[in-house]
């Protein structure tokens, strides 16, 4: 359960018994975030083919397909901007543990 008593998505948050006590912790995976926004990327990815697909099927002159065609340059533009985000994310990771390794 979370703090307001709602339960917590598997995956999300593990159990742990603390060495002596009945009480559970829980404790969040310190890469959950980066696998998740790694996850939408992908789900992006596959949006912008099937927009695109859809688009070249109706053909781009047809109201439809330029709906298709608008929303495939959104999420492509979308992605790329998360990827960019990722990239920095990671490397400022990176910079901050280089001065807390031994």
């Amino acid at each position: 359960m979370d703090l307001i008593g709602a339960p917590l998505p598997a995956g999300i948050a593990v159990a742990t018994n603390a060495w002596g006590s009945r009480r559970e912790r829980y404790v969040v995976d310190d890469e959950l975030w980066g696998r998740s926004t790694l996850a939408a990327l992908h789900m992006n990815d596959t949006l912008v083919a099937a927009s695109q697909h859809a688009a070249e099927i109706l053909g781009a002159a047809t109201p439809a397909g330029a709906r298709f065609g608008v929303a495939a340059e959104f999420l492509h533009l979308v992605s790329a901007s998360l990827g960019q985000v990722m990239e920095q994310w990671q490397q400022s990771q990176t910079d901050g543990n280089a001065g807390h390794q031994s």
